[in-house]
């Protein structure tokens, strides 16, 4: 007899069988429902092989087609996600910085989100943000000049500053890194290279004297990056002299790059000195703009943290591009 094919009803099968079966219920040999045969004429006969009477499954496993396509849908969204992000992380970032290598970027400019890694920040005691900065009004004798109960004169308790949870991604160590960052400053830092007070771009310390920390600051009328630890004690590295102009932007960075620490200001290297010192891992959060009851007093954007060191022809590019100048 002819053979022809129609779907089951149940699961969308295809099944072949000859005409002798038309209005009998037979078994679908895929889902094993019954399915009533539908008259012949509903589908055009096919020529087929003359094995016998029984339903012969022809088309390929069901089950696996639509597998193998949720697989591939899957991947492709997951790639169009992760392009999407990608295109909306680059196009928050200011013109001129650089992509590869960011670990975190605080853009400053109202919001405290890290728009790169998420380690989003929160403000503190009065750090607010004025005109797309972040603004630190931290000056002399404000809040009553009360003294720090924990950090040695002349440090104050309770200035305006913002904290970041602390992280592994700036756990430096020895390995290359760069901090870059825009500064404002509202007044000329004063007191000495250890005692920052006005001058403090960012830091990571557990406490006075001799605990594991670091920070990048202007003290004494140099820009320095500081190493601490019980063990071997403090080191300012750098030391470039620097004396700020007031309400005028200035961007700073500091690299590693094996052992040569570099310190750039308005995209050219203002200073270098080599040293093999680890920057140990501190237990504390990242602060921006306080280190030991020190402070930060004006303004700043736009800070980057990298894990590797930039070229100073990208340093010179961030410089270049900003909308500070």
């Amino acid at each position: 007899m002819p053979e022809f094919k129609f779907f089951c009803p149940n699961c969308g099968q295809q099944i072949q069988c000859d005409t002798g079966y038309v209005g009998s219920q037979i078994n679908c040999p895929a889902c094993q429902q019954p399915v009533t045969v539908p008259p012949a004429l509903n589908l055009p006969a096919t020529p087929t092989s003359q094995t016998g009477n029984a339903p012969v499954v022809k088309s390929p496993n069901r089950a696996k087609r639509n597998a193998l396509f949720i697989v591939a849908t899957v991947a492709i969204l997951l790639v169009i996600i992760a392009l999407t992000t990608w295109f909306f992380i680059s196009n928050k970032l200011p013109p001129g910085v650089p992509r590869t290598g960011l670990a975190a970027f605080w853009p400053a400019g109202g919001s405290t989100k890290d728009i790169v890694g998420g380690n989003n920040s929160v403000l503190l005691n009065g750090a607010r943000f004025t005109d797309g900065s972040l603004e630190l009004n931290n000056a002399a004798g404000i809040r009553g000049g009360k003294r720090s109960s924990v950090f040695p004169p002349p440090a104050i308790d309770g200035g305006a500053c913002v904290q970041v949870p602390d992280s592994d991604l700036w756990a430096f160590d020895t390995h290359d890194f760069t901090i870059e960052l825009w500064a404002n400053f509202n007044s000329v830092p004063v007191f000495d290279i250890g005692h920052a007070q006005g001058g403090v771009f960012i830091s990571k310390d557990e406490g006075p004297f001799n605990a594991n920390k670091w920070f990048f600051a202007l003290g004494g009328g140099v820009l320095n990056f500081h190493i601490n630890d019980p063990e071997l004690g403090p080191v300012f590295l750098v030391r470039a002299p620097f004396t700020p102009k007031l309400k005028q932007w200035y961007h700073f960075a500091i690299t590693r790059q094996q052992n040569v620490f570099t310190i750039y200001v308005n995209g050219m290297a203002v200073g270098s000195e080599t040293s093999d010192r680890a920057i140990p891992r501190s237990k504390a959060p990242l602060k921006i703009g306080e280190a030991e009851g020190y402070y930060f007093n004006g303004r700043l954007n736009d800070i980057g943290i990298y894990q590797r060191v930039l070229s100073a022809t990208e340093i010179k590019g961030i410089f270049n591009a900003g909308a500070h100048k």
